[in-house]
This record gives structure tokens, C-alpha cells and sequence, in this order.
């Protein structure tokens, strides 16, 4: 029959470090252990071998061991004890250290440590000639000291209060959220204590800070419990005597389902026995939907010149002039998807008489739906036939230089739009508009020649006007704003000046009114004595004189 003792201290004090490691010289908190193993019975042989191994503690994993051996730094060893005829008993004292705390967060369970005797086999491989009863596994359990007062039992004081930055969240947007947390702890050590965030569902931890000196980046990590998402940061081990601030950023999309809001909750937890955790806090973030969309116009060209003569021809099939195109585009820069979409479009011009614009065409792009009234190129032309050119504004190079006059300078711009002519209106619809998608109409027309003939000299602007708005936005939560706006588009009309060359006759009468002009004035010095002037005595003459 064995009998096995195992004796060690009740508890472990951290702060005494009484021992050096031998590799390192590290000085630890170190505590003996006493194995003792005895033997009783009849027939006991003379050389009896038994194997006694020692684990420490040994229901924590083989590597997050909070005990190790002093000498080999292990949480384990087996010993070889032989015993037998007069020595029925042996001890061995054994060496062990608790490692540093910051090496382990489990500072509160109890480490158990056990010895298990057994028979060593025979040195020729048969099983030994006895048998080994009695209580042959042996446990003992000590325990770490905790500041905790005199009853060592920490009853800490854990509160947690909360707000959220970064609200409403917009269904379709790239979210981030900033919690704002707010961690205190005003009574004993929290062992273990660490902040749990559960996450509703779209939601996905970024990082977490603190603004605690050394302790700026929080260690969190993401889990699942009951089906939820949950980030636990650790806040210290011990958590005591300490107020923080929080900040952890979260992003939150896949927001079409989740109604009007979103929840999360939030709670300090502890490993203590005693009052562990805070209350539970509860964030309600609101859930909207919007949409932006833009509307911008062009013109192309952006501006026309034109002759001033342009449009006096005679001829029928010039009637036409330079093709202009207004261009709308819509874009919806999103988050959302935008419902019943209307946009109305004003181009002054109805194919009359006296309109400047003859239109031709409306061309859509990107689902539009669009009705003109009138309908556009009611005089049925030919669209294949070619366009004139608008006259360049610098006249080309003659072969020789000639001074040359102009005609009378344009007048100012002309505005001509929907509030002075008479106006095409396009009506279009748009049933739905997905964040990045595009919509596009374009309206074609001619310059119609025959209305600049009865204004030749006139500059025009010509200016179109758009807007649109939009009824609705599908989803079941509350809209911020429904998009609505408005675009003008202008093209120049400009008018080049005429130039002409300066006749014979203007030439020949101002060459005989220089001429005219010299022979008065050279008459008039001749009757002034002009050409009768004296000359200077000469030397020779004032000899004579002498």
C-alpha cells in the first residue's frame, strides 16, 4: 500500500521575490514544494522502483501555466524513487517560482498541483511482482495573493457610461461610428476586467484607443456569443483606482433591414466573485436614408460666330445653320437609390418662323423616359445633310495688305430663353436611380437662318433652363432630405464683323485734298515773304565797301 504527500504553502505572494533564475537571473517570487512517498505492506520486496510524477498547475494549459520548476523551468517532472526493504519512505524537496504577472491574466482561481506514484517497469520488461494500492494521485492547491484588504476579497466598483458619434447612419454609405466610453472602477481591483461591445448585425470593429499614458491601444478581439458579435478589450488586470476614456471606431453597413435603428450594448465585465460587473449600457443609433443627386448641363459647342452677312442667302436649302446640342446629366452620388425621378427640360424654340432654334432631335441615355411638346423636327429634314460651317471670327490672309473699314460693331447680347420666345418643354421620368448610375438627355437643334437675316447684326444668348425632383426614397425608415435641383445652359451667338475694302474713289479724293491742301499753304508762305529771305554779307563784298 502507497502512501503520498504533498505539501506546499497556502498562498503566493508576488511582490517577495526571494529567488534568481539561473539562465537569466531574474529575481521571481519563489515557494517550496515537499514530495513524500511511503510504502506498507507484506512481501515487500527489497528493491522496489516507483515513478512519482509532479504536475504544476495542472489545470491550466500546458502553456498559460502560472508555476513553473526554479531549476528547469518547466510545469513538470517525473522522479525515479527507489525504496524497499528497511526504507519504506522518501521525500524530495522541490523548487518552484510563480511567474510573472504579466505573463497571465488568471490571477484568481486556485493552482493545483499533483503527484501521481506508479510502479516503474522491470529493467527486463515484465510488469513488477506487486501491486501498488491506496491513494497513489495526490492534489494540492495554493493560491496568489491579491491586494484586496484584509479578508482578501475584491469588491470592485465597476461604472460605464456612453455616447456615439458619427450618427444617423445612412442606409448605403460606408459608416463609422465613434463610441465614445467613458470606464471607471472606484473600488477594489476588477480582475481580468475588460469592456464588451455587442455589435448588431452589419457592424464590424475597426480599432479601439484609450487615453490613458502607455495604455493609448487598446487589446480587443472579435467573437461570436449566442449568435452575436461581441469585441472584448482588456481594461487591466487589475483594473483599480483607474478612470478612462474610450474610443472605438466601428463601421456599419447592410443597413436596408435593420429598421429605424441600431443597438448596441455595452458592460464592464470582471473574473471577481463579488459584484463583477457594471450596468449595462444601451446605445440606439437612428438609421435614415438619403440621396444625392446632381444635375449639370453643357453646351457644345459652348459658343458660335457667325457672319454678320450669315443667313442672306437666298437659297432655300441654306436655311439651316450650325448644329447645337444641350446636354442634362443626372448622377446620383448616393448613399441610397432615389424613386420617381421627373426632370423638366425648357429650350426656347417650337420650329417657327421667328424661332432662332429649329429642333431636331432629343436623344436619352440611361433609362429616361421623355415626352417634347411640340415633337421635334416637324418639317421632316434630312439629317444627312451636311451642316455650314460657322465663319471663323480672324478673316484669312490676303495677297497683298490693303487698309480695310468695318461696318458698325454688334449690339450687346440678346438673351433669348423660355421667358422671351417660344419654348419647347421635355418632360421625362426616371422610375428608379441606383447610387453611381448615370441618366442623360440631349437636345438637338439647328440654328434656323432665316430668323438671323431679320437681325443681322444682333448677338444672342441662347439659354436653356432644367430641374428636377424626386417623390421617394425606397426604404421603411425616414428620409433626411428628398434631392431636388436645377441646371442652365447658355451658348454664345456672337457675330463677326464684316470687313470691306475702301473704294478707288475714297483713295483719289484724299490724295487730291493733300495736294490742294499743300498748295495753299505753300501760296500763303509766298505771300508772306516766305521765299524772299536776305542773305548774309559775303567777304567780298564788304572789301568793295572799304
Amino acid at each position: 500500500m502507497a502512501t503520498v504527500q504533498l505539501t506546499v504553502q497556502d498562498s503566493l505572494n508576488p511582490a517577495v521575490k526571494d529567488c534568481v533564475l539561473p539562465q537569466t537571473q531574474t529575481s521571481v517570487s519563489c515557494f517550496g514544494i515537499r514530495m513524500c512517498v511511503g510504502v506498507k505492506g507484506h512481501s515487500i520486496p527489497q528493491e522496489l522502483s516507483l515513478n512519482a510524477e509532479l504536475q504544476l498547475d495542472r489545470l491550466k494549459p500546458r502553456q498559460g501555466r502560472r508555476v513553473l520548476l526554479l531549476n528547469s523551468q518547466q510545469a513538470g517532472a517525473t522522479l525515479h524513487l527507489n525504496l524497499g526493504g528497511r526504507q519504506r519512505s522518501i521525500c524530495h524537496d522541490i523548487k518552484a517560482f510563480l511567474r510573472d504577472e504579466a505573463d497571465f491574466r488568471d490571477k484568481l482561481s486556485p493552482i493545483v498541483l499533483s503527484v501521481n506514484v506508479s510502479l516503474a517497469p522491470a529493467k527486463d520488461g515484465l510488469a513488477p511482482p506487486v501491486v501498488l494500492h491506496g491513494d497513489t494521485l495526490v492534489q494540492e492547491q495554493t493560491r496568489i495573493v491579491l491586494d484586496c484588504g484584509e479578508d482578501d476579497l475584491c469588491v470592485p466598483q465597476l461604472q460605464l457610461s456612453a455616447s456615439v458619434k458619427g450618427s444617423p447612419l445612412l442606409i448605403g454609405a460606408d459608416n463609422v461610428l465613434e463610441l465614445k466610453m467613458d470606464a471607471a472602477n472606484e473600488g477594489e481591483g476588477a480582475y481580468e476586467a475588460e469592456l464588451a461591445v455587442h455589435l448588431p448585425l452589419g457592424a464590424h470593429y475597426m480599432r479601439a484607443l484609450s487615453d490613458v499614458e502607455g495604455f493609448e491601444r487598446l487589446i480587443c478581439n472579435q467573437k461570436k456569443e449566442n449568435e452575436t458579435k461581441v469585441v472584448l478589450c482588456e481594461l487591466g488586470n487589475p483594473m483599480k483606482n483607474v478612470r478612462m476614456g474610450i474610443t472605438m471606431l466601428v463601421s456599419v453597413g447592410n443597413l436596408e433591414e435593420a429598421g429605424e435603428h441600431v443597438s448596441f450594448w455595452l458592460q464592464i465585465r470582471s473574473k471577481n466573485s463579488q459584484n463583477p460587473n457594471s450596468e449595462t449600457v444601451r446605445l440606439d443609433v437612428p438609421v435614415r436614408a438619403d440621396a444625392h443627386v446632381e444635375l449639370r448641363g453643357s453646351s457644345f459647342p459652348a459658343s458660335l460666330v457667325m457672319a454678320a452677312e450669315e443667313g442672306n442667302r437666298a437659297n432655300s436649302s441654306d436655311s439651316w445653320g450650325p448644329k447645337v446640342e444641350h446636354t442634362y446629366e443626372l448622377y446620383n452620388n448616393g448613399p441610397g437609390t432615389v424613386h420617381g425621378l421627373y426632370l423638366t427640360l425648357r429650350l426656347p424654340g417650337q420650329s417657327q418662323p421667328s424661332d432662332l432654334l429649329y429642333i431636331l432631335d432629343v436623344q436619352l441615355q440611361g433609362g429616361l423616359q421623355c415626352t417634347p411638346q411640340p415633337s421635334p423636327n416637324p418639317l421632316k429634314l434630312d439629317l444627312g445633310l451636311p451642316t455650314p460651317t460657322p465663319t471663323p471670327i480672324h478673316p484669312g490672309h490676303h495677297k497683298r495688305d490693303r487698309r480695310q473699314a468695318s461696318l458698325p460693331g454688334p449690339k450687346q447680347p440678346v438673351l433669348v430663353s423660355c421667358d422671351s420666345a417660344p419654348c419647347t418643354v421635355v418632360q421625362c421620368e426616371l422610375q428608379e436611380m441606383a447610387r453611381g448610375q448615370r441618366a442623360m438627355v440631349t437636345v438637338q437643334a439647328f440654328l434656323w437662318l432665316p430668323s438671323l437675316r431679320q437681325r443681322p447684326l444682333d448677338q444672342f444668348v441662347l439659354q436653356s433652363h432644367a430641374w428636377f425632383n424626386v417623390t421617394s426614397l425606397p426604404y421603411a425608415v425616414p428620409a433626411l432630405s428628398l434631392p431636388s435641383g436645377e441646371a442652365l445652359v447658355q451658348t454664345q451667338l456672337l457675330r463677326a464683323l464684316e470687313e470691306r475694302d475702301i473704294p478707288i474713289w475714297w483713295v483719289l479724293v484724299g490724295v487730291l485734298a493733300g495736294l490742294l491742301l499743300l498748295t495753299l499753304l505753300v501760296l500763303a508762305m509766298w505771300k508772306l515773304g516766305f521765299f524772299k529771305r536776305k542773305r548774309p554779307p559775303l567777304e567780298e563784298d564788304e572789301e568793295e565797301e572799304e
